[in-house]
């Protein structure tokens, strides 16, 4: 209530580099800030629903293992 969220993103980004952010407001968000979130939200548009699958998706590709770019594809099995 004291902040506002873009200020919060930055923070997070500072400390958090990895860490999927969901942004979840009526406020339009700046051009900077939004290219530092995984997904913006209208709390007008969007559903509860969308929102729910927003989060899962979210949380499933966060879970996933970091491949760096120049790693094989083999997968151990």
């Amino acid at each position: 209530p004291d902040g506002s969220g873009a200020e919060l993103v930055s923070v997070l980004r500072e400390h958090q580099a990895r860490t999927p952010i969901l942004v979840f407001s009526e406020h339009e968000m700046p051009k900077a800030t939004a290219s530092q979130v995984a997904a913006i939200l209208s709390k007008s548009r969007a559903s509860l629903d969308e929102l729910a699958v927003t989060v899962k998706q979210l949380i499933a590709n966060a879970e996933r293992p970091h491949v760096p770019a120049a790693a094989g594809t083999h997968t151990p099995g």
